[in-house]
């Protein structure tokens, strides 16, 4: 197995994308190149002095334990060090820091269960690291809980908010495998006991509300703001505006067919003509951000699929899409409105993405669209930036064992303060 370099790419110049210059750094290695299931997460903090830090999931051999990569920037120079797991699996690092400027990384241990694990350091780049396993004065929720795996965080200030996703056998309030809401108001000394999300119900959900990586968390001042997806029910943000005590739940998109049980019901019927029906969802691999007023953007990648009741639901079908370059969806809480705007390039110009190489079988592992895995920032002056690895038509592997799958480029582009004017088209 080769080794998977880590490579960070960093806009110096914030001018049109095509004149902009782009420097590189590799900071570390892996072994192990699944860093995510679906949404990506905040892995990399961009301190205002110039330094920065990044995580992401090591192994240092192929027979090694996945550990947490961690690498800090500081006078021109990446040092790069593992976290050790203990003798057990760890991995899926999420970062952020406190109101003391601790960094503070979460991570899960897999010994048939999982055990939430929290490792917080006296400063950025600061190699002495304490352990909390599990999180301090942290419970399971009351019933049906484990502690949970592949958390993303957020803070602001000695805030700091966590969601995970429970793998766990039964369901909690009617949902299989929820996912779990927990907050710090003291910097990450203690957490509240991990919670669901309000109307986290077999009602809303009876395909089970997400999966392991498919949500995304973000939070400013006191507004917190938490996107979920699947491709089988609602695309839905919860949001709060009291530093997490409280949260009003929102569908962004509905899924075409409510109430559909994935596990009895296996085809995609929409208006009951006993044809199977192309529909719309996400590729779950999202990314929400707050603006300076506490509103919600949210970015994602749409994927069409059809579910034939002949197949079962192990095949879903995926089919192409009838559009070039519009597989990136973006939506705000102003206008509420969704809006196309970026994608895959139509290199051969015929309109749409071509794939004739793999037919429905296009898309590799955790890769379930043309384009997706969004990553999202903002800057102080409202600016948006926005990356994502896309579909490149005819670029294929040519050798065994992975011949014919497709190849990702990554994208990064901007756009010009949506919060204040809306979304102008990215640049």
């Amino acid at each position: 197995m080769k080794k998977l370099i880590f490579i960070l790419l960093f806009i110096t110049e914030c001018v049109e994308m095509k004149a902009q210059k782009l420097s590189i750094a590799q900071i570390g290695y892996t072994f192990y190149d699944l860093q995510r299931n679906a949404a990506v997460g905040r892995r990399l903090i961009n301190y205002p002095d110039g330094k920065k830090t990044a995580t992401w999931t090591i192994k240092e051999h192929s027979n090694s334990n996945r550990e947490i990569g961690y690498s800090h920037y500081h006078d021109n120079t990446w040092t790069t060090r593992s976290i050790p797991s203990g003798g057990t699996n760890t991995g899926w690092p999420a970062i952020c820091t406190n109101g003391s400027n601790q960094e503070l990384i979460f991570s899960h241990q897999f010994t048939g269960t999982f055990t939430s694990i929290l490792y917080k350091n006296t400063g950025p780049g600061k190699t002495d690291f304490i352990e909390s396993q599990p999180i301090s004065n942290n419970t399971t929720a009351s019933t049906g809980g484990t502690n949970a795996g592949w958390h993303k965080t957020v803070s602001s200030g000695d805030n700091v908010y966590l969601v995970a996703y429970s793998l766990n056998n039964a369901p909690n309030n009617g949902v299989s495998n929820p996912l779990y809401f927990s907050r710090s108001t003291d910097g990450g000394s203690t957490f509240s006991n991990f919670n669901l999300l309000p109307n986290s119900d077999s009602v809303n959900y009876p395909s089970g509300l997400t999966n392991a990586d498919s949500y995304s968390i973000d939070a400013f001042d006191k507004y917190v703001v938490i996107a979920t997806s699947s491709l089988y029910s609602d695309l839905t943000i919860w949001k709060s505006e009291d530093f997490g005590a409280n949260f009003t739940r929102k569908v962004v998109e509905r899924f075409p067919i409510q109430g559909w049980d994935k596990t009895n019901f296996k085809h995609s019927d929409v208006d009951g003509d006993g044809m199977a029906d192309t529909l719309s969802a996400t590729t779950q691999q999202i990314d929400v951000l707050l603006d300076k007023n506490g509103k919600a953007h949210l970015f994602w990648g749409r994927v069409f699929y059809y579910q034939d009741s002949d197949t079962g639901f192990a095949t879903v079908q995926s089919i192409y899409s009838n559009k070039a370059n519009k597989q990136i969806i973006y939506w705000n809480e102003i206008d509420n409105t969704i809006k196309e705007i970026a994608g895959s390039p139509d290199i051969n110009g015929n309109g749409k993405i071509d794939n004739s190489s793999l037919k429905n079988n296009a898309f590799s592992y955790r890769n379930i669209g043309y384009a997706g895995q969004v990553t999202t920032g903002i800057d102080g002056n409202g600016n948006f930036y926005l990356a994502y690895a896309g579909y490149v038509e005819g670029d294929t592997a040519k050798t065994e064992p992975k011949k014919g799958q497709q190849f990702h480029n990554l994208f990064v582009t901007k756009s010009v303060d949506m919060a204040k004017h809306g979304l102008y088209p990215l640049t």
